[in-house]
């Protein structure tokens, strides 16, 4: 990817010399090798297993050999690559698009850890504020775990919808199908439903309702400015879909019934207080996350950690958290 913040200011990375040693390398020896005799070669193959804790990340089933490993690291010097790694955990402005620095890693550090990062003028330690979060998460999904969390006709929630779309749901949807198999997380979500809803078709919104009881689902609505467009149009049509569950043939609903239903199933994940009061959304039950966030990031914000704590407890999540700040 052709970049500027990357390298020296008016030199294109393409003109790197690393990267036309590269493409070279490429041409000359690794485009006439063919993957299935590089695997026969036991140094190599070593060479390009890493190992740690309990990770293993093989990059022997790519068509390269340790020269061409060498190569990338001279690539990575000449890019400043270890500088900007440097710059981003510092909280320094490297999301130059939008202006903003970028802290996904901040989402799963320790408490003990300190990160600085611009906040209402200056920058500040974002930790308090990251723990502050996942604690209120612990103690929301705990309580609708405990089966002690009811919907407006005081039956048990246990069915989660997350409404979201891009970064706010994608990563999430992963997650949850990646540990729905993990022993101790498929013990866990014995019982529970969660279900995504992204696409704005009509048939999108059947799909992901199809089978659920509306007076036992909790929504979660996952939009930081509150107003992207899919999302609301989703999220306008599950309050329909919960509302007409409580009617009685064609009565209508008065104002003061609707928001307390939705004070008793609908809750969000936002910056946008004002917006999701206006929803109807209870001020306690909206989740924050911040501008240093980025939406392919935000699955270890409140957008992933909320709907997959309740699902899977918060006590596996947390261990999805310190595995994510392992490779940090």
């Amino acid at each position: 990817r052709h970049s500027k913040d990357m390298v020296e200011a008016g030199k294109a990375f393409s003109d790197l010399a690393a990267v036309k040693e590269l493409e070279k390398h490429y041409q000359d020896e690794v485009k006439k090798t063919h993957l299935k005799s590089l695997l026969t070669q036991a140094e190599r193959n070593s060479e390009l297993v890493v190992k740690t804790e309990d990770l293993i990340f093989d990059f022997s089933h790519q068509n390269m050999t340790i020269e061409t490993l060498k190569k990338f690291e001279s690539l990575a010097k000449d890019a400043k690559l270890k500088e900007k790694f440097d710059q981003m955990f510092k909280g320094e402005i490297v999301n130059n698009s939008e202006k903003r620095a970028v802290l996904h890693m901040a989402l799963r550090a320790p408490k003990e850890k300190k990160i600085f990062a611009p906040m209402k003028g200056k920058k500040e330690d974002v930790i308090p504020e990251v723990h502050k979060v996942l604690e209120k998460i612990k103690a929301f999904s705990e309580l609708f775990r405990s089966k002690q969390m009811k919907g407006y006709g005081g039956q048990e929630l246990d069915t989660i919808l997350s409404i979201g779309i891009g970064g706010s749901y994608l990563g999430t949807d992963f997650i949850a199908e990646a540990l729905k198999y993990d022993p101790d997380c498929a013990k866990a979500r014995d019982g529970k439903t969660l279900k995504f809803l992204a696409n704005v078709d009509p048939v999108d919104f059947l799909r992901a309702s199809e089978g659920l009881d509306p007076k036992k689902t909790l929504i979660i609505i996952c939009s930081k400015t509150f107003t992207t467009a899919e999302t609301m149009l989703n999220a306008r049509t599950a309050k329909k879909w919960l509302c007409d569950s409580y009617k009685k043939g064609e009565e209508k609903l008065d104002e003061a019934t609707e928001k307390e239903i939705v004070k008793n199933h609908v809750v969000a994940v936002s910056t946008a207080y004002e917006k999701t009061t206006e929803f109807g959304i209870d001020k306690n039950n909206v989740f924050e996350f911040w501008d240093w966030v980025g939406g392919r990031f935000s699955v270890c914000s409140a957008v992933g950690m909320l709907p997959l704590s309740l699902y899977f407890g918060y006590d596996n999540m947390e261990k999805f958290l310190q595995g994510a700040h392992k490779i940090d």
